[in-house]
Parts: structure tokens; C-alpha cells; sequence
């Protein structure tokens, strides 16, 4: 096999591969084998853009990091905007697009990875990069002003944050900026006119990575013109001014004039620049083109071809510039010349069972590794299996953890495994079985080059055999950030109060901030930013409570009150719980048949939240306990996936599923899903609701109770008497809290012994979660998809001229349009209105009282999309997922509760385009203040996983009646959403049988520490930092916190140490569950609890501690803080140690 790498050295001309048993993992191992043999650049080209991402990731986990400095991987993919479109390509794109071409000018080893559509697109010459960039290194010396000068004319965007490609930001003489083509955003430190230091940052911690000697900053755009190139596009679009584009022409020419640029203007390059080039072009006499399924090239080039030539053609009537096609993107015959005079390795799946001898042909090999899961006995035999035959095991594990245990489980069946440092290269050969951290595709095994790749979560049955608890780091920013003065708040002890700001007190050991909060009477509560923690802003369901009074009882009695309404949810929370564990089901296999399939089928790259989704849902139905899982997930993050990998494995074991959701549309929606991706497989899904005939119905009840329908997707429908089923094994159920309370009690029937996933895209805050923690599984999906763009939302008057405009900018690029009017008495003069103003747009309208036959004529003629606006009435509200319509206009949102408001801006966004919300009301001073407040929020929160946010507004109380039952609401008003979670916590542990400890050490210390408003300048920011000092777990969190606070503001002051410091301080004396801890002049005393150490001679030997009583140590410190802080730190450690656990103390009283 060796011989075949060697061989391609001397490659001219095409060779053709047949890829046997290939998997994207085994492919990208190829790749890197090809790459190291060839001296030059290879290019590998595939159909699909998604196989392109796990091939990289493979790709990089077997380079290890040295391995890719010496040989890069990187991606060329195509743009992600429709030909001719009015907006640019993301900067994530032009930023990888960018590195490719520097990358193939420099001819160096190493691989590109691109699609044929990315492949056939013209670009700019790359000679026009290097002209542009900007080259920085520490030292140097360059003014502020003109500096930042540069980064506008090179397109950059001035934000307060940058977390994005293409942004920069200023805070005095720090500089951050994001150039499309790093990894990571950079941060510049000037001191006078030199560059002090240059470093990258994290985007979302905003903390610093690595120190940088030098860096370069390249446009944020993938062309950036000169004037002259700006005068001749100038001219060109004159030229091109026609009756149907004069519009545009005219507002392009106004943008030009104003800025100098305007969206889209990549699209158009060909008419400001007098050369394009191709990637042919670029590519060096050196390189290699490797093309997959090259059989299938043609069909899949003059598809690509004829859809660009529709859309040129289709361009003016939607008032859009065009040119004719091949000025930007090369024809097929073109693209197969390019391809010929290369040298290049055909590869095709194709003729797998041919003779290695067939004439043209040669083979790779490889066979995919079945999944242990569980059966370590087997994986163990299998192992000295392939040692016998003198084959090299990498066994490839997602984490530390995971791999230490493996290492475990083979040691006990006495099997050495040697863990290899993170990124190692796994290209050399090794000897013995060894253990590697990385995210492997699949697993696969080369016969011919005796290696063997295997997945460690394909040897247990889950990971680390249970969920694992992994809370979201907060980004910076959240927390208080959205507390303003006089707004209502909760403290734990005093209750509901009124926020006047912060205060800065002066005292003997300096000055403190402390929040002021005013209670009834006019009395005044200054708390200290160390107790920020037990202060929550209130959020309740209806009427807010007055104020409390200090030093009164009407708080305690209030929350006594709440803590008995919850008594009774807790036992039958708890009892539930028990009942399910202790019920028998049907344990499906670890690996299912369909498996590979279904998970093949999908078309995106699965987000970690919707991998750690999926693998506990696989789990839970491995167990013999029926599985009861609540899957919750903001709008479009992939609920529906998981559910379909869940009945794959339960109709492989021969069992049926049922999918029972809210209305006929999702119904139909989902059955086309299920349909699609179970086409190819013996399996039949049915439909089961008002849009089948009444024969039909009666064919798909039928076949459920003979066993011949797999999967239904059905309504309400589903739950009446006629419908049995002959071996229901998996029950999903989309949105359950919007069924009456009969078809609940029909669902709870079915739901005995089978297993049941729940779907939600209502809320369930972590507040909640943790406070149900062992009463419910629960799978939060936070993740956004990959390039999705969260939706824009703006509020208005109702306008005809913003209407006319929402509605021709999408159809114009190549989008649809929701129009929702909630009203169907005046849906026809609707109708009548929109025509008026989009006379060229083909326009259905649609509505829950439409005969059923006729609304799915509808809906099927929107969805193949012979139609480009649908205006209907509030019947897209759940699931409905369309990617072609990116545009929703909401007429009357006043009169819409947030919630429905946040479902219906959903059903926009589901591609990576970006969408627009538009939200219409009759005016300003009509509107109510809820109504206005509900609007202003929707507008605010319109970033990616909004709902987790919008939810703490209004759908998290909503959220808590589904769970806990829809009587809550007073009780949540009455004490606050966190207090509610916070007494729902306690009421659990106490029906649990376990308790809440809820108690502060006191700490007395000769420093004081505080947040300078010199050195944070907002008042929201200082707040969300003490809030997270408050709130952090580990000790670690806090020193992390300091880093990132010295990167984003400059050097920390004393103060802001000392606060640091204290926060430590604190936390570990939570941790040891100490009583007091108290340092006066030269000494520090310290009070434990009785009975809950046993202390050990490590604490009892520490420099000068002496006992004073019992419970009591005192020692003595030096009087200088510093020190004293080391050593407190150290004694807080020892104590640690000596805490005897709760499992101890319960052991030591029995």
C-alpha cells in the first residue's frame, strides 16, 4: 500500500481510484497519506460542502498540531448568498476563502478542501491580497488614529465587543481586532505610539490565548477596490440601468457615493474589475486534484450551471443587476478542460465488487468497526485479535476523562494502553495498542496497512455511562446587565424591594460599592457586592407584589405559603421519579441497523448540545427503565433530528413510533421529513390526521394495529379509540403542553411501558433544571446550528412603502415571505393590498377554517415554492420549517403575546441567510405599555438563543406550568421566578430526604475590595462582574475571571484584587463548610462545625496552629496581606481535605 502513496510522486494524468468501504474518516486519512507523498499542494473536490467539515476535523486529529503546521488543512467553500444576491458573503466564508488562495500562490504541502460549486466560481487575483494587507509585529511603531483609518478602509466594522470576523473596537489604547483569516480575534496594546504587546483573544470569553510576535491584518471583504476599480463599476452599472433595475441601479449608485461600498458588491465584482481569475489559475504546476465520485462530476456541473443561468435569467424581473453568467462562474466544458491537463486521482465508489485487476482501476480499502457497547469481554477479544496480526490500535477518545477510563477498563482485562499527549500526530505507525484524545468520525479498520482507528464511545454503553452536568459558561454580559434603576427586586431575606442604584461608602479600611435597595416606608437596605448572589431582579407571571417592609413578616409568611403549595408537586415529583425507575420496558440494542443511515442522511453538522442530545436519548433506550425525556430547544436548533435518530433505533428492533404533534401543518411537515429520510430504507411512515381522506385513515388505522405501518405522524387524531397499535415501542410527543387536558389523559395510556420523548421549544431555565435535578431528564439544546444568523427584527407603523420594500427584497433574492394577518374576515382585502403593492409576486393566502384538502393545495404549492408569499393567519406559529423564507411580516403585533410573537419570528432563520422580522403595529401612542415592553424586548433579543432570554421575561413562568402544573403563576408572582426555583429546590431535597445548606461563613478581613468605576466605567458591566465573582463554583472560575478582566480593561488595581482575592477566600470556606473565618492584625481564627471533620496530620502540623477549644484553631500571619492571603489559601486546602462527605456522615450514623 505503501507503494501506491509513493507512486503518485510521479502522477501526470488521471488515475482512478475505487474507494472501498470508505467512510468520511477512512477518506480524510487517504488525504493525509496522499499529502505527505506529494510534494506539492493537493486539492480535494466533493459534491457536498457538509462532508467537507467532518473530513477536516478527521483530517487535523491525525495530523495532530505539528503534523498540520508542516501540512494545513483548509477550506475553500463556496459563498453562502444566491447568485446576483443583495448581500455579501459572511466574513466567516471570506475569511477561509482568503487562506486557501494565499495559501495554493505559496505552493507549500498541504490540502484544500473545496466543492465543485466553490470550484467553478471565478475570483479576484490573489496578488491583490498581499496588496491590501497590513503587516504588524511587537515593537513597531504606528499612530492610533491613522491605524484605525486603516481597518475602515479595509472594511472593517466598529463595535463595542468584537466577536465576529471583520469587526474592531477601541477602549483607550487597546485595540481588538478580527481578521476574516486567523482563528481568533487579536488584541493590540499601544504604549505611546509602539506597539507593546500583540496578542489573540477568545471571541466569547474575551480572554487572551497566546502572546504574538507579528501578525497580519488582511480586508475583512474578499475584494476591496480601488477608485479607479470604483469609477469603471460605476460606469458598468450605468450600462446596465434598464426599466426593471433602475431602482437599483439608482440606490447602489447613492451607496457608492455615500460609502464607498454597498452589500453585495462581491456579487458584481466582475463589473468593477477587468480581470477575474479562477482557482486553476492559483494553484501552483505542483498540485494534485483529488476528485470524489468523479462519476457523477458532469451531472452535478451542468446542475450547478443551469441553476445559475435561471437565476441571470430571473434577476431583472426581480429588479436585480445581472451580467451573463460566465464573467463569474466557469461553464462545465470549461471546468472538465481545467480538470484535464492536471494530474489528479479520480476516486468512486462505484464497481466495489471489481477485480483490484480491472483495467484503469486500483483500490483503497477499508472495512467500518461495528460498535462494542458494553460488551467490553468481546472488544477485549477483538483486540488481541488484531495484535496477533501485528496491527497497530489507535482507540480515539472525545475527552481526558474518557480516555483515563478506558485505560481502566483495560487494564482489569490486562491490557496496557499508553494515553498520547493531546495533539500528537497518529500517522506513525505504533507498535501496541495506544489511546488518543480527539473527535473521530467513525471507526474503520485498513487491512492493508494493517491500522485500526476505533471510537472509545463505541466500547461503553455511554461515555461515561450517565449524562454529565456540563452548565453553559456565562458569556460576558449576562447576569445584571439588564437591571436599571427602579426596577423590582427580590432578596432572599428581606424580599421584594425597589433597585436605586449603587453607592459607594466610605469606612476605617477604605471605601466599598454597595447596591441600594428601598422597601416600603422608605427605608433603605445598602448591600455589599459580595452578597450580590442572594439579590435577584423580580420577574413574576402577573401583578407585581408591593414592597416589603423591613423587619416585618410578611415575606417569611409568603414564602412559607409557596413552599406549601410546592410540598405536594415535590412528592409527586419524587414518586414519579422512583416509579419510573423501578418499571420494566424494552431495552433496545446498542447499535441499530438504521443507525448510520438516519445520522448520514442529515444535512448539517450536529451541534454539541444535539450530539450530547442524541447520544443520552440512544442511552436511555439501551436501559431497561422506559425513558421519559424532556427534549427542549429554542426554535430550529434541531429537536426534530433527535427524535428521528430515536425512532430509527426503535423500528430496527421491529418496533412502531408514534410522533403526535399539536396541528395538522406540523403533522404534514413532519410526515415529509420522516418520509425523506426514511425513503431509503424497508420502513413505512404514515400520516394521521384531518388531511387524509376518510379512506385513507382508515388504511393507516389498519395497517398500525397489523404492524405494517413503522412511524405515524398524526394529531390529536392519533389518540381516539379506533387507533391500537400492534407494537409501539417509542412515543414522541411535540409540544405537549398545547393538547387539551382529554388528550393528555389519552397520552399519559400510552405512555405505560413505552418510551417517551418529549419535545419543547418553550424554555426550561436552568434555574428550573437544576432545581428538578433527580426528578426529571431533561436535555437542554443551547447550541445555534452552524452559520445560522439570527433573525433581525424591526418595529413599525403599519406602512404600505416598508411592506412593498420587505416583500420585493426577499423575493429578489430568490427568498419568500410570511405575511401574517390574524384576522380572516379580512384576509381578502389583505390579499387586495399586497397585490397592489407587489403586483409581480404570486401570493396564497391560508387559514385554520380552509377545508383541509384545500389548505394542503396551499401549503404544498408554498413549499415547492410555485408561490412567494404566504399570507395566513396564525397557523405557522409551531414547527413549521421552510429555509426558503426568510422574511415575516406581522401585521397588528401589538395584539400577540410575546411567546407567540418569538415562535412566529422562528419560522424565519432556518437558513444562512440572513432574516427579517418585521413587526407591525397601528401606532405608537395607540399601544398599551405591555404591549410596547413586549415589542421593545422581542427587538433587543434578537441574538441566536434569544428565547433563553426572552423566557426570563415572560416564557420561563410558562415554561414552569408546563412541568409543574398551570396553577403556579400566582405563586410565582408572589415571590419572583428565582425565589420560586430557589423554594422549589429546597422542597425537593426535603421530599428527597436530604437538605439545603444554605449558610454564609462569616469573613473579617483587614482589606476591603471593590470594582473602581475608573477602571470599569458602566455600571451594568461592574455589576455582572461582582455577580459572577458571587456565583463562581471553583477557584479556578475567579482566577480565570481576573485574567480576562486584565485583558479586556488593563492593569487590575489593588482593589479589584483584593476583591478577587476575597471572593476566593469566601468560596473555599464555603467549600469546607466552615463557620467563621476572622483575621485580626497578626492573627487569623478559624470555627468549623462539630462533627464534620477528621482532621488530618497534614492540618494539624501547619505552622503555628493552636487549638482554642474544640472547634476553634487560631495561627498567626504576618500582618502583610499578600502573604497572609497564600497562606489562608493553603490552610482553607488542608481543611478541605479533613471534610468528612455526606455519604460518611450518613455511614457513620447508621
Amino acid at each position: 500500500m505503501n507503494e501506491f502513496f509513493l507512486s503518485l510522486r510521479g502522477l501526470d494524468g488521471a488515475r482512478r481510484v475505487h474507494l472501498r468501504g470508505a467512510n468520511d474518516a477512512s477518506i480524510a486519512w487517504w488525504l493525509v497519506r496522499i499529502a505527505r507523498e506529494h510534494p506539492g499542494p493537493v486539492v480535494y473536490v466533493e459534491e457536498e460542502q457538509r462532508r467537507l467539515e467532518v473530513i477536516k476535523a478527521n483530517m487535523k486529529l491525525f495530523l495532530g498540531a505539528s503534523g498540520e503546521r508542516n501540512s494545513p488543512v483548509l477550506g475553500f467553500p463556496a459563498w453562502d448568498v444566491y447568485p446576483f444576491s443583495r448581500l455579501s458573503p459572511s466574513s466567516e466564508i471570506v475569511g477561509e476563502r482568503m487562506s486557501a488562495l494565499r495559501f495554493l500562490r505559496g505552493g507549500g504541502q498541504g490540502v484544500v478542501l473545496t466543492s465543485v460549486s466553490a470550484m467553478g466560481t471565478r475570483v479576484p487575483p490573489p496578488e491583490r491580497l498581499n496588496a491590501a494587507m497590513i503587516h504588524l509585529r511587537e515593537g513597531m511603531e504606528i499612530e492610533r488614529d491613522p491605524f484605525i483609518g486603516s481597518l475602515e478602509s479595509l472594511m472593517y466594522q466598529r463595535r463595542s465587543l468584537v466577536e465576529s470576523p471583520g469587526e474592531y473596537a477601541v477602549r483607550g489604547g487597546i485595540l481588538d481586532f478580527f481578521s476574516p483569516q486567523n482563528a481568533y480575534p487579536t488584541r493590540l496594546e499601544l504604549r505611546g505610539d509602539e506597539i507593546d504587546s500583540l496578542r489573540n483573544f477568545h471571541p466569547q470569553t474575551q480572554r487572551n490565548l497566546d502572546t504574538l510576535q507579528g501578525v497580519d491584518v488582511f480586508p475583512s471583504r474578499e475584494i476591496v477596490f480601488s477608485p479607479e476599480e470604483l469609477e469603471r463599476g460605476r460606469r458598468a452599472l450605468l450600462e446596465a440601468d434598464t426599466p426593471e433595475t433602475s431602482e437599483r441601479v439608482e440606490r447602489l449608485l447613492e451607496y457608492l457615493d455615500a460609502d464607498g461600498h454597498f452589500s453585495g458588491m462581491e456579487g458584481l465584482a466582475p463589473m468593477f474589475l477587468p480581470d477575474m481569475t479562477t482557482l486553476f489559475d492559483v494553484a501552483p504546476g505542483s498540485a494534485l486534484w483529488v476528485v470524489n465520485e468523479a462519476e457523477n462530476l458532469d451531472e452535478t456541473l451542468q446542475k450547478l450551471w443551469d441553476e445559475v443561468n435561471e437565476e441571470a435569467r430571473l434577476a431583472p424581473e426581480r429588479g436585480l443587476v445581472s451580467f451573463a453568467p460566465e464573467r463569474l462562474w466557469l461553464a462545465p466544458e470549461e471546468i472538465r478542460e481545467e480538470l484535464s491537463i492536471w494530474p489528479r486521482l479520480e476516486l468512486g465508489s462505484l464497481g466495489l465488487d471489481a477485480e483490484d485487476s480491472e483495467e484503469g482501476f486500483e483500490a483503497l480499502r477499508a472495512e467500518n468497526i461495528n460498535p462494542f457497547r458494553g460488551r467490553v469481554e468481546a472488544f477485549v477479544d477483538q483486540l488481541r485479535s488484531w495484535r496477533r496480526g501485528d496491527e497497530s490500535v489507535v482507540i480515539v477518545a472525545e475527552e481526558k476523562t474518557l480516555a483515563l477510563r478506558i485505560q481502566a477498563l483495560l487494564r482489569e482485562h490486562e491490557v496496557g494502553v499508553e494515553i498520547l499527549p493531546r495533539g500528537a500526530s497518529l500517522m506513525d505507525g505504533r507498535p501496541d495498542v495506544v489511546l488518543a484524545e480527539g473527535k473521530l468520525g467513525a471507526g474503520f479498520r485498513l487491512p492493508d496497512e494493517r491500522r485500526v482507528f476505533f471510537r472509545a464511545q463505541d466500547l461503553l454503553v455511554g461515555a461515561l455511562g450517565r449524562e454529565s452536568r456540563r452548565l453553559p459558561q456565562s458569556k460576558p454580559g449576562e447576569g445584571f446587565k439588564d437591571l436599571n434603576e427602579n426596577d423590582l427586586v427580590v432578596h432572599v431575606e428581606h424580599g421584594v424591594g425597589r433597585y436605586m442604584g449603587t453607592r459607594v461608602i466610605e469606612h476605617r479600611d477604605g471605601e466599598n460599592e454597595f447596591l441600594t435597595l428601598q422597601y416600603a416606608g422608605g427605608d433603605k437596605l445598602y448591600v455589599p457586592m459580595d452578597d450580590v448572589e442572594r439579590i435577584h431582579k423580580y420577574r413574576g407571571g402577573g401583578v407585581a407584589p408591593p414592597l416589603d417592609r423591613l423587619g416585618g413578616n410578611r415575606w417569611n409568611k409568603t414564602k412559607n405559603n409557596v413552599k406549601k403549595s410546592l410540598q405536594g408537586i415535590a412528592r409527586d415529583l419524587v414518586r414519579l421519579y422512583s416509579e419510573r425507575s423501578a418499571s420494566r420496558g424494552y431495552a433496545f440494542s446498542a447499535e441499530g441497523a438504521f443507525d448510520h443511515e438516519i445520522s448520514a442522511g442529515f444535512g448539517f453538522e450536529e451541534t454539541p448540545d444535539q450530539e450530547q442530545a442524541i447520544r443520552v436519548v440512544l442511552e436511555d433506550m439501551e436501559r431497561t427503565r422506559p425513558m421519559d425525556r424532556l427534549i427542549c430547544g429554542d426554535v430550529g436548533y434541531g429537536k426534530t433530528e433527535v427524535a428521528l435518530r430515536a425512532a430509527a433505533r426503535a423500528i430496527s428492533a421491529g418496533k412502531q413510533v408514534a410522533v403526535v404533534v399539536p396541528t395538522t401543518l406540523l403533522a404534514h411537515q413532519h410526515w415529509a421529513t420522516f418520509r425523506t429520510r426514511f425513503e431509503s430504507l424497508p420502513a413505512r411512515v404514515e400520516m394521521l390526521s384531518r388531511f387524509r381522506s376518510r379512506k385513507e385513515q382508515g388504511e393507516v388505522v389498519e395497517g398500525l394495529s397489523a404492524g405494517r405501518v413503522d412511524i405515524v405522524i398524526g394529531t390529536h387524531r392519533l389518540l381516539q379509540k379506533d387507533v391500537s397499535f400492534r407494537d409501539l415501542g417509542l412515543l414522541v410527543i411535540d409540544e405537549e403542553h398545547r393538547f387539551g387536558v382529554s388528550h393528555k389523559e389519552k397520552l399519559k395510556k400510552l405512555r405505560v411501558d413505552v418510551d417517551v420523548l418529549t419535545l419543547t421549544a418553550t424554555p426550561i431555565p436552568r434555574t428550573l433544571e437544576m432545581a428538578l435535578s433527580g426528578t426529571r431528564d431533561l436535555s437542554v439544546i443551547e447550541t445555534p446550528p452552524r452559520h445560522r444568523v439570527a433573525p433581525r427584527t424591526y418595529i413599525s407603523r403599519f406602512s404600505e412603502k416598508l411592506i412593498k420594500d420587505a416583500i420585493t427584497k426577499e423575493i429578489d433574492r430568490g427568498g419568500q415571505v410570511f405575511f401574517v394577518h390574524n384576522r380572516v374576515q379580512s384576509l381578502p382585502a389583505m390579499q387586495r393590498l399586497l397585490r397592489k403593492l407587489a403586483p409581480d409576486a404570486r401570493i396564497l393566502v391560508g387559514h385554520g377554517q380552509m377545508k383541509e384538502r384545500e389548505l394542503e393545495d396551499v401549503m404544498e404549492q408554498f413549499v415547492t415554492r410555485r408561490a412567494d408569499v404566504l399570507l395566513c393567519t396564525t397557523i405557522i406559529e409551531s414547527g413549521l420549517d421552510i429555509p426558503s423564507v426568510n422574511t415575516i411580516v406581522i401585521n397588528r403585533a401589538d395584539t400577540f403575546g410575546m411567546a407567540q410573537l418569538y415562535q412566529l419570528r422562528g419560522r424565519v432563520g432556518r437558513d444562512r441567510f440572513q432574516a427579517h422580522a418585521y413587526l407591525l403595529v397601528s401606532g405608537a401612542g395607540s399601544l398599551t405599555k405591555q404591549a410596547r415592553e413586549r415589542l421593545q424586548a422581542l427587538e433587543e433579543l434578537s441574538e441566536l438563543g434569544a428565547g433563553f432570554k426572552l423566557a426570563m421575561r415572560d416564557l420561563e413562568i410558562r415554561g414552569a406550568g408546563h412541568l409543574l402544573g398551570h396553577r403556579q403563576s400566582g405563586q410565582i408572582s408572589a415571590v419572583g421566578f428565582d425565589m420560586y426555583c430557589r423554594l422549589l429546590e429546597e422542597v425537593v431535597q426535603e421530599a428527597k430526604g436530604e437538605t439545603v445548606d444554605r449558610s454564609e461563613p462569616e469573613i473579617v478581613t483587614p482589606v476591603a475590595g471593590t470594582l473602581p468605576p475608573s477602571w470599569i466605567p458602566a455600571q451594568a458591566d461592574r455589576l455582572d462582574v461582582y455577580r459572577r465573582i458571587a456565583s463562581a463554583q471553583a477557584p479556578a472560575e475567579l482566577r480565570e475571571l481576573g485574567v480576562e478582566l486584565q485583558d479586556k480593561y488593563g492593569a487590575m488595581p489593588a482593589r479589584a484584587l483584593h476583591l478577587l482575592q476575597l471572593g476566593e477566600i469566601r468560596l473555599r470556606a464555603r467549600l469546607c463548610g466552615i463557620k467563621s473565618l476572622q483575621v485580626r492584625g497578626k492573627e487569623a481564627r478559624l470555627e468549623i462545625f462539630p462533627g464534620d471533620y477528621e482532621l488530618t496530620a497534614a492540618f494539624l502540623d501547619m505552622p503555628g496552629m493552636v487549638f482554642t477549644d474544640a472547634h476553634a484553631f487560631r495561627a498567626g500571619v504576618s500582618g502583610r496581606w499578600p502573604e497572609d492571603f497564600d497562606f489562608l489559601v493553603q490552610v482553607l486546602d488542608a481543611l478541605e481535605v479533613c471534610k468528612v462527605s455526606e455519604g460518611e456522615l450518613a455511614a457513620k450514623e447508621a
